[in-house]
């Protein structure tokens, strides 16, 4: 599967101060066609009927995070993407849809490749617009770097705003990611909207 060039990251507070659903549904409407789902708070039940609602609007990769996303994503055929401690080439053959990986430098890119992942996400690029930055930014010449001698797509994560899109694109990412940008903590549904249109179009701009 192909992936779209910007891919949506849940923010993990459904239930406590949101719903994650109506944010979405909004970003969904200005273009969104991917979320990675966190929400590691969940029950399981809890976890599956939001991936089931979601499903209806985008597709879904469920979150390694989340003590259960492994075996839903065997039963359930949805993709999976894991955080940057996981082992991916032990996960890989059990997983149907779409495999990615987080990766915080271009040694785990490569192990990150060679395990199969079908994308990963490089961070943060720049310092993070939905947390304190906990490792010093990769920057535009790591993502370069990166997207030179990786083969795997890469997609760029951190700090992430439409003015910085092109700058990504020109480092030769594959697409970016955003959680602090698309769903900040004043976010509603109609500027969730607003935001997914305005980061596909950077991405569109020539």
């Amino acid at each position: 599967m192909a992936l779209p060039p910007l891919l949506g990251v849940s923010p993990g507070d459904h239930g406590r101060t949101r719903d994650v659903i109506r944010l979405v549904e909004g970003a969904a409407l200005g273009g969104l066609r991917v979320l990675i789902l966190r929400e590691p708070h969940l029950g399981e039940r809890e976890y599956v009927t939001l991936a089931r609602r979601l499903s209806a609007e985008l597709t879904i990769l469920l979150h390694g995070r989340h003590p259960h996303a492994l075996q839903i994503a065997r039963t359930s055929g949805w993709g999976l993407h894991l955080p940057a401690d996981a082992d991916a080439t032990a996960i890989r053959p059990q997983v149907r849809g779409p495999l990615g990986q987080s990766c915080h430098s271009l040694a785990a890119l490569g192990v990150a490749a060679a395990a199969g992942c079908d994308y990963a996400l490089l961070s943060p690029i720049f310092p993070p617009l939905s947390k304190d930055a906990s490792a010093p930014p990769v920057g535009l010449d790591g993502l370069r770097r990166a997207c030179g001698e990786v083969s795997t797509p890469i997609f760029a994560l951190g700090g992430i705003r439409p003015d910085r899109i092109a700058a990504c694109r020109g480092a030769g990412a594959a697409g970016v990611a955003s959680l602090g940008w698309l769903f900040s903590d004043a976010a509603q549904p109609e500027l969730c909207k607003l935001r997914a249109e305005g980061l596909l179009a950077a991405w569109r701009a020539r």
